[in-house]
């Protein structure tokens, strides 16, 4: 068998108008919007020139679907839906846009911002440390499914999401505060090899040129 490492391919969904104006989507299924669409098909005609993943797998939210269709039609491909990498879930904070949670909820949005791992947002919300959680188990199973037959594994996700992988693969603590990249259809690269992620690309949008 090969010892070259599994490869896997995260991919963040085009950007939605929600993004434009910085409100929380979270679990809020918010399409893509006309930007967006261009980005993923400008994605897709990218990827089709690389090798195909042996899987394609999608968080169960439109905007990320939507992205992963150019994908799967370049490479033959049907989508597997995995709810486990959906966007973080933000309670009563969807639909709201910073500043005005910063007016209106100010004590709630700052313990949002200096990630406090224990708070939950108001209304079901999930905290970092059980998002971070779930986060970790979507990895978890990408690894199981890593054998002989699959080597590539490509995924279409949520910015929070990535922002955990980034920091279980950089082996950051939940809590950490460090900003990286994290762009509307950028391609991120992990590999795992020897039971363990390393980070080996992140926020590739060369397609957006």
């Amino acid at each position: 068998m090969s010892k070259m490492p599994h490869e896997l391919i995260l991919i963040r969904h085009g950007v939605t108008a929600w993004n434009k104006e910085r409100r929380f989507q979270g679990s809020i299924d918010i399409p893509l919007d006309e930007e967006g669409r261009a980005q993923a098909q400008a994605l897709g005609r990218y990827l089709a020139g690389q090798p195909a993943p042996d899987l394609l797998l999608a968080s169960d939210l439109g905007r990320a679907i939507e992205t992963a269709r150019p994908v799967a039609q370049a490479h033959g491909l049907s989508i597997q839906i995995e709810p486990l990498w959906r966007e973080r879930a933000y309670g009563h904070f969807e639909g709201k846009r910073h500043d005005e949670l910063e007016r209106d909820h100010a004590e709630a949005f700052a313990r949002w911002r200096e990630r406090d791992v224990a708070f939950q947002p108001p209304g079901g919300g999930e905290s970092i440390e059980v998002f971070h959680d779930r986060v970790g188990r979507a990895l978890q199973g990408c690894a199981e499914r890593f054998g002989p037959e699959v080597r590539r594994i490509m995924v279409v996700t949520h910015g929070g999401v990535l922002g955990s992988v980034y920091r279980i693969a950089m082996g950051l603590p939940a809590h950490d505060r460090t900003l990286v990249p994290i762009l509307n259809t950028g391609v991120n690269r992990l590999w795992y090899g020897d039971g363990g992620w390393s980070v080996r690309g992140w926020g590739e949008v060369f397609h957006l040129d």
